[in-house]
């Protein structure tokens, strides 16, 4: 594998880390005591895992800040449809499951900081990647784990993680353009057709199956015979407490 640093979009700093850190951890830690600010992006240099966090400083409400999980969600499918086979099918589960072929690679998440600025923004925001490029050792086999797999056994043999870390950058970038243009609408409208409708979710003491999701990337679920309405922050911890520890 080279050692050549991936060529980043400008606007992104790198921050390759030791083997073995976490780079969400990491960001968090280090977001918290200053020493991480907007467009630091942190990385592992792994052949096996696409694993990075990108430390984003919004400019908006907390509601409006977590679109960028499926900003990110579309800039992934992006990178992943440019460089794989064109028979892969790349699709999610809502709130931040990747899966290829039906079968989970990985997630995106977001932590954000405990405190707000004077405008109500947050002052920070921590977005993680970690996706299964190729089997590992502990990878059980996916012919008996059928809701896991990796890129590689999806036909991806000569995808190497540090390809697809570059890629998922580039394609980040210009979704965030994008959406600070435009809006969330472009991002709603790459993802609609990529999101899996009719599975089952669980949100604490509620099941119910998924329905699609409204103008603000809000979870529509069809619970017994009502149709109910979830915000993100519902379904994940964005707590930095729950990335620290």
């Amino acid at each position: 594998m080279s050692k050549m640093t991936p060529p980043f979009p400008p606007l992104l700093k790198s921050h390759e880390l030791p083997l073995g850190q976490n780079p969400t951890k990491t960001a968090v830690s280090g977001a918290v005591k200053g020493h991480y600010s907007a467009g630091d992006l942190l990385w592992l240099r792994d052949s096996d895992t696409l694993n990075c966090a990108i430390i984003l400083e919004p400019e908006v409400d907390r509601q409006k800040a977590l679109n960028m999980i499926f900003v990110l969600m579309v800039a992934l499918g992006d990178a992943i449809g440019a460089i794989a086979p064109p028979e892969l099918a790349i699709t999610h589960y809502w709130p931040n499951k990747v899966l290829a072929n039906g079968a989970e690679i990985g997630t995106v998440n977001a932590i954000l900081s405990e405190n707000d600025d004077a405008d109500g923004c947050p002052l920070f925001m921590a977005l993680a990647t970690h996706i299964k490029v190729r089997p590992t050792s502990d990878n059980m086999d996916p012919g008996l784990t059928q809701s896991r797999t990796t890129l590689w056994d999806e036909g991806c043999g000569a995808l190497d993680a540090m390809q697809l870390l570059e890629a998922t950058a580039r394609h980040f970038m210009r979704w965030v353009h994008t959406w600070e243009e435009e809006g969330l609408q472009p991002v709603l409208a790459q993802l609609s057709g990529r999101m899996t409708e009719g599975h089952p979710i669980s949100l604490g003491p509620i099941k119910g199956t998924y329905l699609g999701l409204d103008e603000n990337a809000n979870l529509l679920l069809k619970h017994e015979d009502e149709t109910k309405l979830f915000h993100l922050s519902h379904a994940l911890d964005t707590t930095p407490k729950a990335a620290i520890e």
